[in-house]
């Protein structure tokens, strides 16, 4: 396992445990209808009434943008989680599509994950929504 993948992995477990104390059960790695991609973590509420898709990333930036912009479609909502000196940065450098878009982004600092900035509502399409809840379900 590369250096990025063993340190992305120390952030899923503060990520779980912050939707978890919310009421949201959680998967890991879940895949995307029709697809190779996958999504690193989906939050859902136990009635599915609110799906929320977490790109878990320890650096790399750009790329995280292009996954969010890419899976947004099938969720209620979309959140980053970095480590937290790097949720900082990546919210000052790209703030007009985080706000365009709205992204929530999660920080991790040690074994605690809190929101720096939450999640707006996204207009899913339904048909790919309901693909994805047939993955989970």
């Amino acid at each position: 396992m590369n250096r990025n993948l063993r340190e992305e992995a120390l952030l899923y477990g503060p990520v779980i445990d912050f939707f978890s104390r919310l009421g949201y059960q959680c998967k890991r790695e879940v895949r995307i209808p029709r697809s190779k991609a996958r999504l690193d973590l989906l939050a859902y509420k136990p009635d599915f009434s609110e799906i929320i898709a977490v790109e878990i990333k320890y650096r790399d930036l750009k790329r995280v943008l292009t996954q969010i912009l890419l899976r947004q479609f099938y969720v209620d909502k979309m959140y980053v989680a970095l480590p937290e000196m790097h949720a900082l940065r990546f919210m000052k450098r790209f703030k007009d599509v985080i706000r365009r878009y709205g992204i929530g982004i999660l920080a991790v600092n040690g074994s605690k994950a809190h929101e720096l900035l939450e999640a707006k509502r996204l207009r899913n399409i339904q048909g790919l929504r309901s693909k994805l809840l047939e993955t989970i379900r």
